[in-house]
């Protein structure tokens, strides 16, 4: 910024203090005789090193504009790489799981029932035949309590499709 004084004398900010002493001493003028017509002005920074600095902002645009154009081909090619996951096949691969982890709950729990009524057994009887066919029975009887939930969650299932079939017709 610069200070331009009434007489037209143009003068760089920082420097204005010394510049108005001087002339008060030189002429006798008060500084607020000095500033009344006086502006300041935006003087433009003469860039010292502006043909380094344009190199430099020429490098970083092409740089720039190279990333931009990789980032474009790799996104064309992007579209290339074929089907990420076909819709069906997600959904088969999702029963199959659920199916999976359906199939090993019910051994746990069937193995888990055999071990309870075991060990329960041993209290009460200390025939290891009849312990044996308490766990076999507890084991049926878990395999049955297993069946009816599945067939629960199975008939619930088709219920829910079957309502968004009607909705999407």
């Amino acid at each position: 910024m610069d200070v331009v004084c009434a007489s037209g004398d143009r003068v760089r900010l920082r420097d204005a203090s010394a510049y108005l002493k001087a002339k008060k001493a030189n002429e006798g003028a008060s500084i607020a005789e000095q500033l009344k017509n006086a502006s300041l002005e935006y003087s433009p920074k003469v860039a010292e090193n502006a043909p380094a600095k344009k190199a430099y902002l020429e490098k970083r645009r092409q740089y720039l504009q190279r990333r931009q154009e990789e980032k474009m081909y790799n996104k064309m090619l992007g579209k290339l790489d074929g089907p990420k996951g076909d819709a069906d096949m997600q959904r088969e691969m999702k029963s199959v799981t659920q199916h999976l982890s359906i199939g090993a709950n019910m051994i746990a729990a069937m193995a888990t029932a055999f071990f309870v009524a075991y060990y329960i057994s041993s209290s009460l009887t200390s025939d290891e035949t009849v312990r044996l066919l308490i766990g076999l029975g507890a084991t049926i009887g878990m395999m049955i309590v297993e069946m009816v939930l599945y067939i629960a969650r199975a008939t619930k299932q088709e219920e829910i499709a079957r309502r968004q079939r009607k909705k999407a017709v």
